[in-house]
This record gives C-alpha cells, structure tokens and sequence, in this order.
C-alpha cells in the first residue's frame, strides 16, 4: 500500500473522517450521561502501630507497617462493614458497601486513608466516620490492644466527585477517527482510479510518454 496515495485518499474523505469523529464524541458524551451517577467523597485518615505503648521503638512502627496490609482485608470484611449497614441503614447490602470503601496507604508510612464513594451527601460523611470506627475496634479486639488511632474524621464534600466525560469524549473521537480511517483503508483497496503516473507504469509495465495536466477551466 502506497503512503502517499492512502494520504491522498484521506484527504479526499476528510469530511468522512471529522464525520465519524464527531458522531464517536457525541455518542460517548450520551452514554457517559445515561450510566454515570453523581456521588460523593469522605475521607478519614487513621494511624496504626505495632502496639499501644507509650514510648515507640522502630520496630512498632515497622510493625505498624506490617499490619495494614493485613488490615485491608479485615476492613473490607462483614465482621467491619455490618455493623455500619445495621446502623445506618438495614437496606444497603455488604456488596454495595464494600464497593463503596477503599483503604490508601504508602508502603514507607503508617499512614491510612479510608475513602467512600457514596450517592448520598447525608450518608457519605457518616458512612465513612462508622467505618473507621468499626474497623478500629474490630482491629484491637483481635490485636489484644490499641494499634489504631483516629488521626482526622470525614467532612462533607463541598462537591460531588468529578465525572469522567472529558474522558469519555476523548475516546469516543478516537474511536471514531480509527472507523474511519479504517474505512478510508477498505474503500481506498478497492479504488482502481490512477493518481500519478508511476502507478501506470508499475501496473502495466508500460512507459509513460506524456502527462496532460488538469487545468481548471476557470
């Protein structure tokens, strides 16, 4: 396939390709609309150490470490999460909830950040707060002892969580343009027009002797 016939060709369809363009943009805008749901963000942050000392050596602390990977499962358990739905609302199920709530750390700080994503401005802070809460004391009750402290409770989201439809258009363009390039490719091998004269001569072997050139009539 010759590059600069298939640019050519391009050319010549570029209508056909800002088209489909357009229609891949506007569709993923519509369907980001239809199946994306406003929801909200509370965040709390908690500490955890090896044991409930006053005093802490390194090894607390690097112990503290060890222990949130641990305390990542036992966060999202239903020992944690449902004695927040009994308390809230009997009506949300585990499988909602655990969906809802993620844990952030960084492996060199013993440091967590448990965040919820809920559609609810009035239950997102309160779900987050009971959350924490509940895992604290389901992580001394098997720890024997306090190794997590409550370092900053949820606030209200002053805004719900930005949509990604930005996104969403972004690869719906794209798509669109790789239709229809795509298209331009199949419609392009089935075009037997010449567009310069070595095409000619490579496809019938012939020598070209002259050129009329296209002059406009204008």
């Amino acid at each position: 396939m010759d590059l600069y016939r298939l640019v050519l060709f391009v050319r010549k369809k570029i209508w056909l390709l800002m088209l489909f363009m357009l229609i891949g943009g506007i569709s993923a805008a519509v369907c980001e609309s239809f199946t994306s749901k406003i929801v909200y963000k509370a965040e709390t942050s908690l500490y955890v150490i090896g044991n409930n000392d006053v005093y802490l050596s390194t090894n607390d602390v690097q112990l503290g470490r060890e222990l949130i990977g641990d305390f990542k499962s036992l966060l999202l358990s239903r020992r944690v999460l449902m004695p927040v739905i009994n308390e809230i609302n009997k009506d949300i199920s585990y499988t909602d909830l655990s969906k809802a709530v993620t844990v952030d750390y960084k492996d060199d700080s013993n440091l967590v950040s448990i965040i919820v994503v809920w559609p609810d401005i009035n239950q997102v802070v309160d779900i987050a707060n009971k959350v924490s809460r509940s895992f604290k004391t389901q992580a001394e009750f098997i720890m024997g002892g306090q190794v997590v402290n409550l370092i900053d409770d949820a606030v209200r989201p002053k805004k719900p969580v930005p949509s990604n439809r930005l996104l969403y258009i972004l690869i719906g363009t794209f798509s669109g343009a790789f239709l229809a390039l795509a298209a331009i490719y199949i419609i392009e091998l089935n075009d037997t027009t010449i567009f310069y004269p070595e095409e000619l001569e490579d496809s019938l072997g012939l020598d070209v002797l002259a050129v009329i050139p296209r002059h406009s009539l204008k």
